[in-house]
């Protein structure tokens, strides 16, 4: 940062403070200028600013013109984009040291994305508001890469033999670069035989021989010292030698057949790549001319293509050949691989196929089962369980396939599920239907399945509550209508050999209605006072609590008499059930809405009166120095100095507000005082307006802008000794602010003898 002559700062400062503070007159601020770098030897400004990771450091100059700018301005340097447009302005520096300043140097960093030849830049200050001119244009690059680029066919990586891409006649290459990351973030140069061409891309696409070359464009200025030129590619045009597939044999396959594909171009210098639906099948071969297809590969259906390539020869691609199966087929047995038979129901497995004239051979443990040769097969042992499939149609030798196999399990045991009605809840519902809602049969891995359908009809049932038999109770649902059935309910369920326990449902029906409780208000005075809360419920010989807050309280009885704020209710405890009132909120009233459009102490001019009006409360009263009401609404006159008193109410509670009014004093701000000790014009007096107020601050400074003296609330008292200051006459500038707004500025001259 470079800084200028205090006594020219101070020359600034006369003319501005003792020309009369003409605040129509406004700064200027002057277009920044290329500075010398004092971080490099020499002293010359630059011309182009060509930034990378290594360097990015940039100076420009940058000067204003009197008057003073505001206490709390900023200076911004900003930069337009690559053709000179602010409407997207980028911020690049920021001074807010520079106010008493007016000849300074802005240090900045090129951001990374900037590359263009035409940037300028301004200057604008924050308070008041003001934008310099622009500056020249300048070209700006940050270089981002700067290494020698590398370029391929399709940026595939691969630098050719001798560096050349043959091309067939009538048809295009692309040529791209392979090395550069983010590569869509520059512009470049394309050169073709040294010649510039159009293409500012990463990529060029021509049908055009020559010697092809690309650099970044960094702009005359930068380019040379990014050294991104990139190596050669040679671009020849030559005949194709027209490469297709030999007709093959058959394109239709039967399970276990193979077909020869041949190239109709056999030679030992070219490339052959066989490609299947675009995908690479055979990797490139010198005289690979054929490749053979077969079903033994489970991916072999699809259309083939030969690609041929050499040094001297274009790259070229045959027509495709589609290959497809036939006499294809698959089979599969429907439903999870793991199912349960059932005892006396029994399983049934079905198969689906696409076969032809299929036959079938159901196996059970790798074992033929005798006499199942059909698509479905009912079974009631366990095991595990396929179908051989064989296709006799068609036009393919007859051939078999083995379906996925079936694991069939009995089931380990058996489980219930029992459920409250719908809406249920405990301690509110007045009554309950409980019932069954699955039989779950367990296999051995511990999966279960549902077989409610298919058992509950040969099931026999018994429900218990609290671990006795319901007399009775043998139906799959049993309904509770009174309190006294509370407990815990569970259902068996007998198969056989099989005895099936369900879940546990505990019960509990409400009794009675929960409790009502009263209040004979909302709300208290912060004073004091008390309210009543009352229960609609006789409480005598029940179980109960008051709560406030959800806490516990020591009080009994039909009612309860509180003097705090917070939620209250009455909680029952009846048949194991917690029966809970409403809820009361009772609240302190205060004033915090309250408001009023006037400071505690205001200031009256003689013979003129301030109005001052509240809001927020349900009435008004105002009195004033002497006791007596001068108002009952909203608002009041005051006239005269005294104190004064607004009473305001608010749901029933009054709360007061007092105002000191003082008589605007009416004289000058003093601009000498002579502090010698003698008692008379000692220190710096100012009317009231300014003294004694928090909301404005003062502000001395000495005749270099130097800051002597700074308060809020100021009380009459500068300077405080004077023996701080020189002997002799002293001139000092003073700025009075309010709210951060300047009100006042001018000079205090000080004698001192």
């Amino acid at each position: 940062m470079k800084s200028f002559s205090l006594f020219s700062t101070f020359l600034c400062l006369m003319a501005c403070l003792l020309g009369g503070l003409n605040t129509a007159q406004a700064q200027i601020l002057n277009a920044p200028t290329p500075a010398d770098n004092p971080n490099l030897p020499g002293n010359s400004a630059w011309t182009a600013a060509c930034a990378s990771d290594t360097f990015n450091e940039y100076f420009v100059n940058f000067t204003w013109s009197p008057p003073l700018v505001e206490t709390g301005n900023e200076f911004v340097l900003e930069l337009s984009d690559a053709s000179g447009d602010f409407s997207e302005a980028r911020e690049l520096a920021r001074e807010a040291g520079m106010n008493t300043t007016f000849d300074f140097n802005f240090q900045f960093e090129l951001p990374t994305d900037v590359r263009g030849p035409g940037y300028r830049l301004r200057v604008r200050s924050t308070s008041p508001p003001l934008t310099s001119p622009e500056s020249e244009a300048y070209p700006m690059y940050y270089i981002g890469y700067k290494d020698p680029i590398l370029i391929s066919q399709d940026g595939n990586g691969t630098i050719p033999s001798g560096g050349i891409v043959p091309v067939c006649t009538g048809n295009d290459v692309t040529l791209a670069t392979h090395n550069v990351d983010d590569p869509g973030a520059y512009e470049y140069n394309w050169y073709r035989d040294g010649v510039l061409l159009s293409e500012r891309s990463n990529s060029i696409t021509t049908d055009q021989a020559g010697s092809y070359q690309v650099e970044i464009d960094y702009g005359a200025a930068c380019s040379g010292s990014a050294n991104t030129l990139s190596n050669t590619i040679d671009v020849t045009i030559t005949t194709p030698v027209g490469i297709a597939l030999n007709t093959p044999a058959q394109t239709a396959l039967c399970n276990g057949d193979s077909v020869l594909l041949e190239a109709n171009v056999n030679d030992g210098d070219l490339l052959y790549t066989w490609y299947r639906d675009g995908v690479e099948v055979a990797a490139p071969l010198l005289g690979n001319s054929t490749y053979l297809v077969s079903t033994a590969d489970s991916d072999f259906e699809g259309s083939y293509t030969v690609v041929v390539e050499g040094t001297t020869v274009c790259r070229e691609e045959s027509a495709a050949i589609a290959i497809t199966a036939t006499g294809s087929y698959d089979g599969s047995i429907e439903g999870a691989a793991t199912r349960l038979v059932l005892p006396g129901v029994g399983l049934t497995l079905n198969s689906t196929t696409t076969a032809d004239t299929p036959t079938y051979q159901w196996y059970r443990n790798n074992q033929p089962v005798t006499g199942e040769t059909g698509a479905s097969l009912n079974l009631s042992d366990p095991g595990e369980y396929f179908v051989r499939i064989t296709q006799t149609g068609g036009v393919c030798p007859p051939s078999s396939l083995d379906t996925n196999s079936i694991t069939v399990e009995s089931p380990v045991s058996y489980e219930l599920e029992i459920v409250p009605s719908s809406g249920y809840a405990a301690c509110q519902s007045n009554t309950v239907t409980l019932s069954l809602d699955a039989i779950l049969g367990v296999d051995g891995s511990g999966g279960r399945t549902d077989y409610r359908t298919e058992l509950e009809s040969q099931m026999t049932w018994q429900w218990y509550l609290d671990g006795a038999p319901v007399s009775g109770a043998t139906n799959t649902s049993i309904d509770l209508m009174d309190p006294s059935e509370n407990g815990v309910y569970t259902l068996e369920g007998t198969l056989t050999s099989f005895l099936a326990p369900s879940n546990a449902l505990a019960i509990q029906l409400a009794t009675g209605v929960p409790p009502v409780i009263t209040p004979d208000a909302l709300s208290f005075c912060p004073d004091g006072g008390s309210i009543i809360i009352s229960s609609d419920t006789d409480l005598t010989g029940l179980t109960y609590e008051w709560t406030l807050d959800g806490n516990s309280l020591p009080d009994t009885g039909n009612s309860l008499e509180v003097s705090a704020a917070g939620s209250y209710r009455l909680v029952l405890q009846r048949d194991g059930c917690t029966q809970p009132s409403n809820e009361v909120v009772l609240a302190e009233v205060d004033d915090s809405g309250l408001d009023v459009d006037a400071e505690d102490e205001i200031l009256v001019r003689e013979g003129s009166s301030r109005t001052v009006t509240a809001t927020g409360a349900d009435s008004y009263q105002w009195f004033d120095p002497n006791s007596t009401q001068i108002s009952s609404t909203d608002s009041a006159s005051f006239d005269t100095a005294g104190q004064y008193v607004l009473i305001a109410t608010i749901g029933g509670c009054q709360f007061s507000r007092f105002f000191q009014v003082l008589l605007e004093d009416t004289f000058e701000l003093p601009n000498t005082i002579s502090p010698n000790g003698d008692g008379f014009n000692d220190v710096w007096v100012i009317p009231n307006t300014y003294s004694g107020r928090g909301s404005v601050r003062i502000d001395l400074m000495d005749r270099r802008g130097r800051i002597v003296y700074s308060t809020n609330n100021y009380q009459n008292n500068w300077p405080e000794s004077s023996t701080t200051l020189p002997m002799g006459v002293s001139v000092y500038y003073y700025d009075i602010s309010e709210n951060g707004k300047t009100k006042k500025r001018g000079t205090l001259t000080v004698v001192r003898n």
